[in-house]
């Protein structure tokens, strides 16, 4: 599954544009539309393009894993920031005021692709796009907007974001959601482990410091579900045993 990730990820890793980069995994549950494409194994499976028709990702958690999750997190980590931001979608731009509805960002999202991994109901998906400022004197039709208030926990050069959306749909119905991400918050730890190994790779065995540290990602946001599902893990234990793996392998 690593080597798959990194050859997903590789792409954008090697780009000048790395300034508007965003990586990111967000838990959520992978919904067939007919029970018979469930797959056949029990492992944990990267979706092929081939199987998009057959399922929808559903980014949402319900109310109470989120809060289950959010209290996991304030028990281990200290809280970074927390932010109220007003979205406002014109096609593909997205326009975002902060809570004095003044703008803060105005964005298009290039190059947006992403990797769905089932596990059984615990699944994720790792989006790579950059993210390019736009002008915003000239925006068509408002499409959607939604109002986020998000808190934040940094660990180990990642940033789980735990996220509050209240959608309004184009005839005003209100809808509040809730979404956990994993971002990459300190992007040199990957262009130090990964950028030197990605160029012109011929073999697995270059790639081991780029996986590795993809492995330390993957796994902060694996072990979040481990302590939803209220097995016995500590989230911080876990995380830095991956962590140690990690380290050891890049050296």
């Amino acid at each position: 599954k690593l080597v798959e990730i990194g050859n997903f990820l590789a792409p954008y890793l090697v780009q000048d544009r790395q300034d508007s980069l965003e990586i990111e995994v967000k838990l959520g549950t992978i919904e067939f539309y007919n029970q018979g494409s469930l797959p056949k194994i029990c492992c944990e499976r990267i979706m092929p393009l081939s199987e998009k028709k057959l399922y929808r990702f559903n980014s949402y958690i319900p109310e109470e894993e989120w809060r289950k999750m959010e209290a996991a997190l304030m028990a281990r980590v200290a809280l970074s920031s927390e932010e109220e931001i007003f979205d406002e979608f014109h096609g593909s731009i997205r326009v975002s005021y902060n809570k004095d509805r003044e703008i803060i960002r105005c964005i298009i999202k290039d190059e947006k692709k992403s990797m769905d991994v089932w596990q059984g109901g615990q699944d994720y998906r790792v989006t790579a796009c950059f993210e390019t400022s736009v002008d915003s004197s000239n925006l068509g039709k408002q499409t959607e907007s939604r109002a986020k208030k998000r808190r934040t926990y940094k660990f180990e050069g990642l940033a789980f974001d735990l996220t509050e959306v209240k959608h309004v749909d184009q005839i005003g119905r209100e809808e509040t959601k809730y979404e956990i991400e994993v971002e990459i918050d300190d992007k040199r730890y990957f262009q130090t482990h990964c950028l030197n190994y990605i160029n012109n790779i011929t073999d697995v065995q270059k790639m081991y410091p780029y996986l590795s540290a993809m492995k330390h990602y993957v796994y902060n946001a694996k072990a979040l579900w481990l302590v939803h599902d209220n097995r016995p893990r500590n989230l911080m234990i876990f995380a830095q045993t991956k962590i140690g793996e990690v380290k050891a392998l890049v050296g």
